[in-house]
């Protein structure tokens, strides 16, 4: 289970996810959003299902984060193994 400052850390994350939306929009870059993509798959839930503990993914959570990634960029998906 996540603690208070796993929270804390991750409540802190919406405003980074904003002002990098921000930035895309001013300069015409494109966003690959994990914040948004990540809200859409688990909400609130905590502890997240592709973390292996409060920051960093599972090989699961960097199929995921890659496939995303991939079908922003209009590349596809990745098989998994």
């Amino acid at each position: 289970m996540a603690s208070s400052s796993d929270r804390e850390r991750r409540a802190a994350l919406p405003v980074y996810y904003q002002a990098a939306r921000e930035i895309a929009k001013d300069t015409g870059a494109m966003l690959v959003d994990h914040g948004a993509h990540w809200l859409e798959h688990h909400g609130t839930a905590d502890p997240i299902a592709w973390l292996d503990d409060p920051a960093h993914p599972i090989a699961a959570g960097h199929l995921h984060m890659a496939n995303h990634t991939l079908r922003v960029m209009g590349l596809g998906e990745l098989d998994p193994l």
